[in-house]
């Protein structure tokens, strides 16, 4: 079976260099996106599908609300057509 890494990206910030060297623990940094917002779900880098972060048996997990028009998913397998 061929393994793929699989990411949640949940946001992005642009911020000075100065204020990266100056992180430390417990420093907070803050994304642009809102928490209801949905996250981009990747495999080996590219965006294949979105979703929403949920918890199950207190791990993160993610549930797939849509798939990327251009992903190489075959969605009409899992439909059953």
């Amino acid at each position: 079976d061929v393994q793929v890494l699989l990411s949640v990206l949940i946001g992005f910030v642009s911020m000075p260099i100065v204020y990266l060297l100056n992180l430390c623990t417990g420093s907070v940094v803050n994304l642009d996106r809102e928490i209801t917002a949905p996250v981009s779900v990747m495999a080996q880098g590219m965006k294949i599908a979105g979703g929403e972060v949920v918890v199950v048996d207190d791990k993160y997990a993610v549930r797939i609300t849509s798939i990327d028009g251009n992903s190489a998913i075959d969605t009409s397998a899992s439909k059953g057509g």
